[in-house]
């Protein structure tokens, strides 16, 4: 027991020395949302905030010849182990209200339709991270003025955050009538989207605000509004919901699963299911069964909402049940209109590789238990 007890001891220590102090970078959901025109075109802006809420800093060190740019390394809150030697490129950026380093793909910001198949992303240039409180090993306030550094470093410590105002460099996504017509989207902010940084956690690196926009006339002044503010943000990994493919197979699926809940336990074989898609992704299956005494003829109708949080599926079943040898009174009606039916999750699936792309994602919707 003795040795086993050593064995277990010494196993415990034995790994990373910065295993309990990386950083843990939560955007928050992007808020302050509206809508300018500039150069004769529409510009949905919005702020955004990431706070380290980890128990290590957040240390990239940049190192170069001189040119301008610098490949990004992160660090150990003390600078004495590399965790991620290619975390992406700092860029040495120069604008009318901006001369300093930033680092490229930190954050990134997609606006996707609710309504209909719409992806829209911004033009973020990067992000100076000096951190507020600013980190003790930050060069500055991200070293302005100094475009031909060969080396510099930028983070947030413990607690630190970084605040954008809407407009400013790339915190705005081009939209107009074609690209982003009127209806729900779910305006996202995505940290660390190249997969990269080391985090001790990394499910709520997404953070999500659902808005709806409307457009007057001829496509002029565009009119964005939250939807719902008591649950109109989210953080975690499934603020990215999504409408489902319009699938037959999928409607024929929910809607037996609508009608167990309805009628109690039927096999699938004794239920005839005849599916049509609706507008807005909404199904109508015609219904024909027969189960022991049971018969039942009516309507299932499944459609989905989708939220930040998650996207769900909703059924009305319509019809008549009958119970053999019991006559006409045994009959009754069934009508169950705008029930929960559960949530539908985004699952990722793995295709065999090809010449063109070693690896290849496709991302495809299921039924969560």
């Amino acid at each position: 027991m003795l040795q086993v007890l050593v064995v277990v001891t010494l196993a415990a220590t034995v790994g990373p020395a910065y295993g309990q102090s990386l950083p843990d970078i939560e955007p928050r959901a992007p808020f302050d949302v509206g809508v300018v025109q500039r150069d004769g075109r529409w510009h949905l802006g919005f702020a955004t905030e990431a706070r380290n809420l980890g128990p290590g800093a957040l240390r990239i060190r940049g190192t170069g010849s001189g040119s301008g740019t610098m490949t990004a390394a992160q660090l150990t809150e003390d600078g004495t182990e590399v965790l991620t030697s290619d975390l992406g490129t700092l860029q040495y950026v120069a604008t009318v209200t901006r001369n300093h380093w930033h680092l490229l793909d930190f954050m990134r910001y997609e606006l996707q339709g609710v309504d209909h198949p719409t992806m829209l992303r911004d033009q973020k240039q990067g992000f100076c991270l000096a951190g507020d409180p600013a980190a003790p090993f930050v060069t500055g306030w991200c070293a302005p003025n100094q475009p031909t550094l060969m080396t510099t470093e930028i983070g947030l410590m413990p607690d630190g955050r970084e605040v954008y105002a809407p407009y400013v460099e790339g915190q705005e996504i081009v939209i107009d009538p074609t690209t982003a017509p009127a209806g729900r989207y779910l305006l996202s902010a995505r940290i660390g989207p190249t997969g990269v940084l080391k985090e001790a956690r990394a499910d709520n690196n997404v953070a999500s605000t659902l808005v709806e926009l409307k457009w007057a006339a001829g496509g002029s002044q565009p009119q964005l509004r939250p939807v719902d503010p008591a649950s109109d943000r989210c953080i975690g990994s499934g603020c990215m919901g999504t409408l489902p493919a319009a699938s037959k197979r999928a409607a024929r699926t929910l809607a037996r699963r609508a009608l167990r809940r309805t009628l109690g336990p039927i096999p699938s074989r004794r239920i005839d299911l005849k599916c049509r898609v609706e507008r807005d992704r909404r199904h109508v299956c015609r219904v024909r069964l027969r189960h022991a005494q049971l018969r039942f003829s009516g309507t299932v109708r499944i459609w989905y909402v989708v939220r930040p949080a998650g996207t769900k599926w909703y059924y009305t079943v319509k019809g008549t049940r009958r119970t053999m040898g019991c006559g006409s009174s045994c009959n009754r009606r069934i009508r169950r209109v705008g029930r929960v039916g559960g949530v539908v999750a985004v699952t990722t699936r793995r295709r065999p590789a090809t010449r063109a792309s070693a690896t290849s994602t496709s991302f495809v919707c299921a039924v969560a238990p």
